[in-house]
């Protein structure tokens, strides 16, 4: 990473409502946190808790603990929970670096991801996944290889980029380190991603990339920000982390013309990967060497030169000796050979013993003009096991009260669906529900 800020020195590479800072500023500062690290008297391998939201200051300890061939545990302001198995060693929060020791558990030290990472002699960075369909995992990444993939996507002109998703996601951390990589000027995103927040900060900068989730895309639309901000900077909108329907990707199309939206396909376990979308579905980009992803028993394998480690505790499930990595998503191969993914495992309604995705049910209703967001999962059943359930914000008429939408709802959604897919329950929200790094929530409600 030296290298790359170098390459960049006197290049603006922050900015924030409190300031600017160039990289040359950036990379000193990382320095002397990493003397901090030194004088803490912190051992190589140490683990290093980095609680904060997407700031300078989180990312330049972050850089300072992976070039120091420590641990980083990752996890956003006001989260406090970190695995109970791992000793920690210190504390970074509010930009300050606080030694906390050890703990008396050394079962630690047995952990297979942990003595794996200290046979490389490589610096680590532990992620926890989204859960958005169940309890999250903890997850070993080696930082020297996902950086080192990170630099094999090749290069790209600078631009002003606005991060929105946090840097303990990966779909977050990808977007900082290609940012780095290119010399971008990071836009520090407001504390509160809410829809006049972000244009504001889109317009006060002149924001040109504008990496998103399509749930916080959808928001922006809902709030039509594009009335009160001047958002003609924007050029290119990367999304992720979950599906984007048809019916979302073109009423962004409509309300952004001339904005080019890029698909990003990842996981926790693997990094981002080189993906391009093929009609209806997704293939890997020519030349992306060391990829690879195919269809088992319709779920999505894939593999990855920044394959993680592995989980903590011991928990099964990582990459397999081949490289090879399970993801959970149910898959399936189109004719022209893409693949198509539709949606968690985990997260499918069982209906009487037929599997009902959330997000392709979703998609339908977002068809329906009258929908502008809803949110579809399993609610259980004494009949069926489970129905399927919506929470839908409504822009239609409410003459006939919830239960007039309902049926508004299940007729349009009959016409497009099988019997067992349509919505049972239907309830009016103001919003749904999201998870910390704005997408939607998958459990039940």
């Amino acid at each position: 990473m030296e290298a790359w800020m170098g390459a960049h020195a006197e290049e603006l590479g922050w900015v924030s409502d409190t300031g600017a800072w160039t990289w040359k500023a950036i990379a000193q500062a990382i320095e002397q946190r990493r003397g901090d690290l030194r004088a803490a008297g912190l051992s190589d391998g140490a683990t290093v808790v980095i609680a904060g939201n997407a700031t300078r200051a989180t990312f330049e300890w972050l850089a300072a603990v992976g070039q120091a061939t420590r641990v980083a545990v990752l996890c956003g302001a006001g989260r406090d929970s970190v695995p109970t198995r791992l000793r920690v060693g210190a504390r970074v929060e509010d930009d300050l670096l606080s030694v906390t020791g050890p703990s008396p558990d050394e079962a630690c030290e047995s952990e297979p991801a942990r003595e794996r990472l200290r046979a490389r002699g490589h610096s680590g960075l532990v992620l926890r996944t989204g859960g958005t369909g169940g309890t999250p995992k903890w997850v070993l990444q080696d930082w020297d290889r996902l950086v080192t993939a990170v630099v094999a996507g090749g290069k790209r002109p600078p631009c002003r980029i606005l991060p929105l998703m946090r840097f303990d996601h990966i779909g977050g951390l990808d977007m900082l380190l290609r940012a780095t990589a290119a010399g971008d000027t990071v836009v520090e995103p407001p504390a509160i991603l809410s829809p006049d927040a972000i244009a504001a900060t889109v317009a006060r900068h002149r924001v040109e990339v504008l990496p998103a989730t399509p749930t916080l895309l959808n928001l922006l639309l809902v709030a039509e920000v594009g009335r009160r901000h001047d958002l003609s900077s924007l050029r290119v909108i990367p999304h992720g982390a979950e599906p984007l329907p048809k019916a979302l990707r073109e009423r962004l199309a409509a309300a952004f013309p001339g904005v080019t939206f890029v698909e990003r396909f990842g996981t926790t376990e693997t990094g981002a990967l080189p993906v391009e979308r093929r009609g209806e579905g997704w293939v890997l980009r020519a030349g992306a060497v060391g990829y690879g992803w195919e269809v088992r028993d319709g779920e999505l394998w894939v593999r990855s030169p920044a394959a993680a480690v592995g989980y903590l505790g011991g928990e099964p499930g990582g990459p397999d000796e081949d490289g090879w990595f399970r993801t959970g998503d149910a898959a399936e191969r189109l004719p022209d050979g893409a693949i198509r993914l539709r949606g968690r495992r985990e997260g499918f309604v069982n209906v009487g013993g037929r599997k009902v995705a959330p997000a392709e049910v979703e998609a339908v209703l977002l068809a329906d003009p009258r929908v502008v967001d809803c949110r579809v999962f399993g609610q259980a059943s004494a009949l069926l096991g489970q129905v399927v359930a919506a929470e839908v914000v409504w822009r239609g008429g409410m003459e006939a009260g919830e239960l007039g939408v309902k049926r508004e709802v299940q007729a349009f959604v009959a016409e497009r669906l099988e019997r067992h897919q349509v919505p049972v329950v239907v309830r009016v929200v103001a919003a749904v529900e999201t998870t910390h790094v704005g997408k939607k929530a998958r459990r039940g409600s």
